[in-house]
């Protein structure tokens, strides 16, 4: 009887394991689908594609969607390092690919985009990137200039292609714009320790980790996690979110990425920072890029606590450029193309409209 028992135990166990691994497979197939109209027809001239490109020697990895191939060609650069974005521009600013050709880009060591070689991990190796991938999207395209939107991390790749490669860009974007890191981590701290004053389990979590040196973290990479999730329940990374529910929403319910990417994002994003932070604290843009040749938009959150106002905006007020915005949205905090999707995308679209003349489409893409 016993033995019928465990038998049945062991069967039940192992269709519960084969059910549970059957779910994971599934919500780990990626895929992305054609874009089509009210009648279900593909739409003309629309793209909808996943590819693998050669860049810097290594295979990476866009998603390209459009309506119309002849609309201005968007490059995203996420943040992190090593915290792609794709899941979060598909499933919150799909509006984009009616106006824009967006392209997500899974950056070298994340997402799609495998990637070991820790010797290759640096800031310049990341802008050629950037900058090759960018000669492959005015090839395909026929454009001559498109328009380049960074955020937080990829605002420093962002700023110094425009810097160095100007004529490629018809407008730039940084979302969240770094300036001086060590500065910002300065801030971000003490704001952590003002909050503690008045939450008791803050203050006692917080004595747990000494204040930031030249933005780094006694401890590397696991302390300013620590540090981070402490900011994001204090209501400085987001100001309606406490948690990172609308990332993780973003990555159930688009087929564009899979789960096991989702779960592989603290060992990817580990992976980048452990190689990359100590030479992004060296960065102050205030010394090294005192102009630019590109129009220039700095959209910020008012309670962004990770690259806080303040900086940028010291910056911006220096920053000599063609023409030049800063954009405080309020009620937001790091991520305004989440928090507030809507007001982000009207600013890309009256940036379309101010810099995106027919010219700089040279004949139809195909």
């Amino acid at each position: 009887m016993k033995r019928k028992i465990f038998k049945g135990l062991l069967i039940g166990l192992g269709v519960v394991t084969l059910l549970i691994a059957g779910a994971v497979i599934y919500l780990s197939q990626t895929s992305t689908s054609q874009i089509t109209d009210v009648n279900g027809n593909i739409v003309p001239n629309s793209i909808a594609t996943f590819d693998k490109v050669k860049i810097g020697g290594v295979e990476q990895t866009i998603l390209v969607r459009g309506k119309d191939k002849n609309n201005p060609v968007v490059l995203f650069l996420h943040g992190g390092p090593g915290a792609p974005d794709m899941a979060m521009i598909r499933y919150y600013n799909e509006a984009l690919e009616d106006q824009f050709t967006v392209v997500s880009w899974d950056q070298r060591g994340c997402g799609k985009s495998k990637f070991e070689d820790a010797s290759l991990m640096n800031i310049n190796r990341f802008v050629e990137d950037a900058h090759e991938l960018t000669g492959l999207l005015k090839e395909r395209f026929k454009q001559n200039k498109i328009l380049l939107v960074g955020h937080s991390w990829g605002s420093v790749l962002g700023l110094k292609l425009i810097d160095q490669y100007p004529n490629d860009y018809f407008a730039y974007v940084g979302i969240g714009q770094v300036v001086n890191l060590a500065a910002s981590e300065k801030i971000s701290y003490d704001f952590l320790k003002e909050a503690a004053t008045k939450d008791e389990t803050l203050q006692e979590a917080l004595a747990a980790i000494p204040a930031p040196v030249n933005g780094r973290y006694e401890g590397g990479t696991s302390t300013l996690l620590k540090q981070r999730e402490l900011l994001l329940k204090a209501g400085g990374v987001m100001k309606a979110h406490k948690d990172y529910t609308p990332m993780v929403d973003a990555y159930m319910k688009t087929r564009e990425v899979g789960l096991l990417e989702l779960f592989a994002m603290n060992k990817h994003f580990k992976f980048s920072v452990d190689n990359l932070w100590e030479e992004l604290t060296n960065i102050n843009f205030a010394e090294s890029i005192k102009s630019v040749k590109v129009p220039t938009y700095f959209l910020v959150g008012e309670q962004d606590y990770i690259t806080h106002k303040s900086v940028s905006k010291s910056y911006y007020e220096q920053l000599e450029a063609p023409i030049k915005e800063f954009i405080e949205i309020s009620e937001c905090g790091h991520f305004p193309y989440i928090e507030k999707n809507k007001l982000f995308q009207k600013y890309l679209y009256d940036i379309k409209e101010a810099h995106f003349p027919e010219s700089l489409v040279q004949n139809t893409a195909i």
